[in-house]
């Protein structure tokens, strides 16, 4: 009787003396099994797929007060969050931004807008206007010093090219003045309207 005693364990959802091939492994306990037991698990991971795939309904509402700011605002100016009833985010967009912001580089949302007024609204190196999500923090990786604000397409460059950026740029430089490959006869037209 002790021997099969033994050999069973305690869901800790069901609370149900199971046997141990009831459970599922997992290295990271004392006995090496997950705390569950299958069918449980399986009930659980059911239910959280389906709210993750959106398949509950939700009750969003129009609008929402932000409790960062404590703005109402409508409901688009939030991200998805497919956990919380409502399927909104806890805080605005805005808010996240600026969340991030602080955490990442020690910048308030404040210190942020004066950076953005001093390069008149625009990109620090195309010059193009940029707002909201487009407006990116651009630092540099081996000092750690903001550079400016910059738009997210700079951003995404300067990325790529990394800090050393003058042999890159006389590379590139070559490279668009190479004869091209092969005349496609007009056949490739440009997508973006900056191509054209």
């Amino acid at each position: 009787m002790e021997d099969e005693k033994e050999k069973q364990k305690t869901c800790a959802s069901c609370k149900q003396d199971k046997p141990l091939n009831q459970y599922c492994r997992y290295k990271n306990t004392s006995d090496g099994l997950q705390s569950w037991c299958k069918p449980c698990m399986n009930t659980y991971a059911g239910r959280r797929a389906k709210a993750l795939r959106g398949a509950e309904s939700f009750n969003t509402p129009p609008s929402k007060e932000c409790p960062r700011c404590h703005q109402t605002k409508a409901s688009d100016q939030y991200g998805r969050n497919k956990t919380r009833p409502d399927g909104l985010a806890v805080n605005c967009k805005e808010c996240t931004r600026s969340t991030c912001r602080e955490a990442n580089y020690n910048i308030s949302q404040e210190e942020f807008d004066t950076f953005l007024e001093s390069q008149e609204s625009g990109c620090r190196l195309c010059g193009n206007s940029i707002s909201g999500k487009k407006a990116v923090v651009d630092h540099s990786w081996s000092t750690g010093e903001i550079r400016g604000i910059v738009c997210y397409r700079c951003n995404i460059l300067l990325g790529h090219m990394g800090d050393n950026l003058s042999d890159l740029f006389t590379k590139c430089l070559a490279y668009l003045k190479l004869t091209p490959l092969k005349d496609t006869g007009g056949k490739i037209r440009a997508k973006r309207k900056d191509n054209q």
